[in-house]
This record gives C-alpha cells, structure tokens and sequence, in this order.
C-alpha cells in the first residue's frame, strides 16, 4: 500500500485508548506531529492533514463512537486522505462505506468427508501448526472438527483458541467442552440462543480448563494498556515468562515483535480486545484482586518512569520504549492522580515531563 499513498500509510490501533483526546493524541504521534505550542489539536490535525495524500487506519474503535465526528470531518476537508475504520458497532452511514466482514461459513455435518474444502476448516488446521495432525482420521474425528466449526459459529479467533488446545485435548473433548458451556449459559440467559454470533462460550470453555491461579494471573494482566514486556507482566501480574508463553500458545495472548532503529523486541505481548472484555467481566467480581494489580501498575510504572529518567535526554532507544508504553503511563498516572499518591506521582512527573518536552507533546 506505501507506493499508492505519496505521504504514507499510518495505523493507529485504539483499543486501549480511553478518550477522544487520547486518540487525537496518539494520530499526531504516529503522524509525529509536534504538539508544543498548539492549543486546538483537533484542529491543528485536520489543518497539516487537509493536503495529505495517505491511508488513516483506526482499528478497533467502536468503544470511542464520539471520535466520529472527527473522523467524518477529516474525511470531508482532506480529499486526498482515505480513513479505514475497523469497529464491531456500526458507524454513522455518514461516515461513508461500510465492509461487513462476516464469519466463515461452518461446514454441515454431512460436509465431514469433504470438510478440508471449507476455510473454517483449514484455518483451524493451519493454527493447529502440525502437518500431521489429521493423519489417520477416520470419519468421526472429522464430524468433531465440523461440529467444533459450528460452534464457534465460524468466528475466526473462536477457531484459532480451539485449534490452540490440540496440543493436550481431542477434537471431541475441545468440542465437549464448548458444548458444556454453551448449555450453561443458554440455562443462565447469559447469551440470547437467537442473537448475534458470540465468542462468550468459546471464552468460558477454555477460561475453566485453566486453573484458578492461571484465571488469577490472567485478570491481573488486564489492567495493562496496549500491551506489556514480560518484565512488567512478571511485577505487575505474578506472571513468569514461561506463563506467558503457554497463554501465548492457547492463544490468549498474541506476541509482539516491535522494531526500531536496528533493534528488536520480542518480549512484548498483546491480549485481544474481545479476550479483554470478557475478563473484566469475571475481575469485577473480584474487587481485591482488580484494586491490588491496579496498584502494582501503577507502582511499576512509576517506578519506570524514574528510572527511564536520566536516559531520557538523549537515548533514543528509551524514547521509544517509553513511547511503546505510553498507554500504560497514562493509565498509571490517572490512577495515581485519582487516588491521590502523591509518591507515585513524585517519582513519574520529572520522567514524564522530560518525555512530553522531548516530544513536543506540551
């Protein structure tokens, strides 16, 4: 896509944005547009941008439904700029054409002898990652396979978490237990039998096949914003590097390779958005465990910030990886200004403001 868009192509994921601000703020850092001096980013935004020629992607961002109209608006005076939206809610139609990308089409079960020709089917091998998984299956194991592509109703991340446990259960047990969950939550109107297709009973399938201190460890990882390094996963969460890599495996986390100038960092992971909903449903239940890893974050990345301090001024690596972690020092230090630690605070404001400076971000 770069050669057809003369300025560039930018992507701005937005799941871990709170606020409008935070997204126009997060555009003029991918954009790095310099914000010292500026008074109306909205503004000043739709003024550099009006001549561009180049492809905008805001990807999940159906829980920031006011940015529409700012969206619409630099769709309006940039003629040359072409804006894609990714989002689970319908926009305004006045925000211009819609793609529904809809579920794979699940085989029947009189589909099983020719199931390999469905996509819903291939994907689910293909996760599985080993060419030998099929090998020598006879007809019911395939009518398993077909009944698990039901069952997620397609959906490709339900496929991708069930192909992800091959490694320790059968297509009929993966397909037992989606079935066990998909009764109780029918039985406890916690899905509507006739609605939308819903992940929530692939979700609750595989998250009571993981132990309690697994499900514990995994709702602490929700308090981080647009990812985290195992490091902070292992001070904020309790999470060791091989847990990390097993939830990684049974796709509850995705692992993020970030380069910059040369350097490579493979120790960051992402959890999907979907993945996130649905644990904080079951963390506001647990109202201790919610406060105390809210705690530990922004403890942490207080304590990231005045460390990153001197190396601030002129390491460009640091820059960077603060820059990776800005979501998450932003959600530390509104934790921090909420609750009134004042520590906490003291520690990141030096840090933080040499950052913005360095950034133009004031």
């Amino acid at each position: 896509l770069a050669q057809d868009f003369r300025h560039g192509v930018y992507f701005l994921p937005t799941a871990s944005l709170d606020s409008v601000d935070y997204l126009l703020t997060g555009l003029a850092g991918i954009l790095r547009f310099p914000l010292r001096d500026v008074t109306d980013l909205r503004q000043a935004l739709l003024d550099f941008l009006k001549n561009k020629e180049m492809l905008i992607i805001f990807d999940s961002i159906e829980h920031l439904m006011d940015a529409a109209p700012f969206i619409l608006e630099l769709s309006n005076k940039a003629p040359q700029l072409r804006v894609l939206v990714t989002s689970r809610q319908r926009l305004s139609k006045a925000t211009g054409g819609e793609l529904e990308l809809s579920p794979m089409t699940p085989p029947e079960a009189s589909d099983a002898e020719r199931a390999t020709q469905f996509e819903a089917v291939q994907l689910f091998l293909n996760t599985a990652g080993r060419a030998d998984y099929q090998e020598g299956w006879n007809e019911p194991d395939w009518k398993n396979l077909v009944r698990i592509c039901q069952l997620v109703q397609g959906i490709p991340l339900g496929l991708e978490l069930a192909a992800a446990w091959t490694e320790t259960l059968t297509c009929r047990e993966i397909a037992e237990e989606l079935e066990h969950s998909l009764d109780f939550l029918l039985k406890q109107q916690l899905i509507d039998a006739a609605g939308q297709p819903s992940l929530v009973p692939v979700f609750d399938a595989f998250w009571r096949l993981l132990s309690i201190n697994e499900q514990i460890v995994l709702m602490r990882l929700l308090v981080f914003r647009g990812g985290f390094r195992q490091q902070a996963a292992l001070m904020v969460a309790g999470a060791s590097p091989f847990f990390l890599y097993a939830l990684a495996a049974q796709s509850f986390l995705r692992r993020v390779v970030t380069r910059e100038a040369g350097s490579v960092d493979e120790s960051r992971y992402e959890m999907h958005l979907l993945l996130q909903q649905f644990g904080m449903e079951k963390l506001r239940v647990l109202t201790s465990e919610k406060d105390q890893a809210e705690i530990a974050h922004c403890n942490y990345y207080a304590d990231y910030l005045k460390e990153c301090y001197p190396r601030l001024r002129n390491d460009h690596k640091t820059q960077q990886e603060v820059r990776w972690e800005l979501n998450n020092i932003r959600a530390a230090w509104d934790y921090a200004v909420r609750h009134a630690r004042l520590e906490q605070l003291e520690k990141a404001a030096p840090g933080l403001t040499r950052f913005y400076n360095h950034n133009a971000m004031f």
